[in-house]
């Protein structure tokens, strides 16, 4: 090859030299040593547009956590500039269950205002957090993207994520909320996860109706909702006689 024929030559591989194998080995579909050689040429000639390629040519190859750890590598070296390229490096670390670093490279991407600060970005800001089980902060993240729309789906998740901080009040305003967006695909789910936050307050009759329209809506859950309401009714009879 062309590195071997510069070396018996005595001479020093120059970067377009190398960077010639790279487009001759991608004629000839050979992925391995198209490899090779830009794992050197990063080294080399650190450069954004060889670890980009490097990290597309690992993703050809399907290996995820290489590809993961180039666009890393680019981003450490501070040449991702796009929103996009940010965004996507927070997706991959997000899939790669690296959810606190993914939300670390969203939260600078937005100070140093190379990030949109939109409901989409806000939104994956929020998943993170919520996967790292950071759940003050998602619930910060999913009340920002609410203000930018006023998707149910988003009001649903940041109920969710106050019911797990036992903030069961403001959780029922928010799945509330939810149930307003008359295109929620998840509306059975809302008015179950809502009813146990108002067993949670204690808000017997509020509950039990909130069951009754869950499983009318999804037959699957039907059978554990009339299970809750007959405990609900037993915890009414158990308070009354308490208070006799």
């Amino acid at each position: 090859d062309l590195e071997r024929i510069v070396a018996l030559d005595g001479r020093e591989m120059k970067e377009n030299w190398f960077y010639l194998q790279v487009i001759l080995y991608n004629e000839l579909e050979d992925i391995d040593n198209v490899i090779r050689v830009l794992e050197t040429m990063v080294v080399r000639f650190p450069k954004k547009m060889y670890w980009m390629h490097l990290a597309g040519m690992y993703s050809e190859k399907e290996w995820d956590s290489r590809a993961l750890s180039a666009y890393y590598a680019i981003y450490l070296q501070g040449l991702l500039a796009k929103n996009s390229e940010i965004v996507m490096l927070a997706q991959r670390l997000l899939n790669a269950d690296v959810s606190y670093e993914a939300a670390m490279v969203l939260e600078k991407g937005f100070k140093d205002k190379i990030v949109n600060i939109d409901e989409k970005n806000l939104r994956l800001l929020a998943t993170c957090y919520t996967v790292a089980q950071e759940m003050s902060k998602a619930i910060e993240a999913w009340r920002r993207a609410s203000k930018f729309d006023e998707d149910g789906e988003i009001h649903y998740r940041l109920a969710q994520a106050l019911a797990q901080q036992d903030r069961h009040k403001e959780a029922v305003a928010s799945y509330r909320k939810a149930l307003e967006d008359d295109e929620l695909d998840n509306r059975s789910d809302t008015l179950f996860w809502m009813a146990i936050s108002h067993m949670s307050l204690e808000n017997w009759n509020l509950a039990s109706t909130a069951f009754r329209q869950a499983g009318k809506l999804n037959k699957k859950m039907a059978k554990q909702t009339r299970q809750y309401i007959r405990y609900i009714t037993g915890e009414k009879r158990r308070q009354a006689a308490l208070k006799e």
